[in-house]
């Protein structure tokens, strides 16, 4: 089992996993949000929270972790967390980022000390001196990921998009087209010009990324658009993070190439 990345004598912060997960290995893709995975010799049917294409992870053989599920209207009893890819572990719940980011969010309002990689990095200034927050802010009618406030007032609007696609070191997003993705970009472009301070942090859901950028050949629209976003004015950040069977822990601040 991969462990979490150790800083001087404390460990980064991590974020455990809500149950224990169980081992399995890929079989196939179904659809966009249906695997076969075989558990203990069986054939069982798990969710993909993930609508990207993850076709160098997602290969048959491939160890993974499922995370149990119930539901009265599920038609799976199990969600795809992890496969392990060159050694790694990586995260293929795009839903993991944002519960990250709220975790670290309730913690530093929360005023708990952190031992943060890269203090000295712009991200957490930003994030420095807050004393809450709100999930699913609405700004013109549009939900953001996360409004922030210090005291009464709000300073500013986060939006969290989760990357697992990495190349010679270099993690990438989209992997595949989103226009949802291109319209939070263009909706923070126009709140920050607007006057309201708005940021997109991209949290790299696997510790072998060195850096980020646009994934311009998959989708030049979401790239130009980001570039855009950048000249206005809205901070592009990215981080990323270490997974193991036992949660994710903060891995290190990644340099932005636009």
């Amino acid at each position: 089992m991969q462990q979490p990345m150790q800083t001087d004598a404390r460990s980064l912060p991590s974020f455990p996993f809500p149950r224990p997960l169980a081992e399995g290995l890929f079989v196939r893709r179904v659809n966009r949000f249906v695997a076969e995975i075989e558990v203990e010799g069986s054939i069982v049917r798990a969710h993909v929270p993930n609508t990207g294409r993850m076709t160098e992870l997602l290969v048959a053989g491939a160890p993974v972790m499922l995370l149990p599920r119930q539901g009265a209207h599920r038609k799976t009893n199990h969600d795809l967390l992890l496969v392990q890819y060159n050694g790694i572990w990586v995260c293929t719940d795009s839903r993991e980022a944002n519960r990250v980011v709220e975790d670290l969010l309730m913690r530093l309002t929360s005023g708990e000390k952190l031992l943060l990689p890269n203090p000295d990095a712009e991200i957490w200034h930003i994030l420095s001196g807050l004393t809450g927050f709100q999930r699913e802010a609405s700004y013109e009618g549009h939900r953001i990921d996360f409004a922030l406030y210090r005291g009464d007032n709000q300073v500013g609007l986060l939006e969290v998009k989760s990357v697992n696609l990495v190349e010679n070191g270099t993690a990438l997003f989209p992997d595949a087209p989103t226009l949802r993705g291109q319209r939070h970009v263009d909706l923070l472009h126009d709140a920050t010009l607007a006057g309201t301070p708005c940021h997109v942090v991209f949290a790299v859901q696997r510790s072998d990324a060195e850096r980020f950028r646009p994934h311009s050949e998959r989708d030049p629209a979401f790239a130009a658009a980001l570039s855009r976003a950048a000249k206005a004015g809205v901070g592009i950040h990215a981080f990323s993070l270490d997974m193991s069977p036992a949660g994710a822990a903060l891995c290190r601040v990644l340099p932005v190439r636009l």
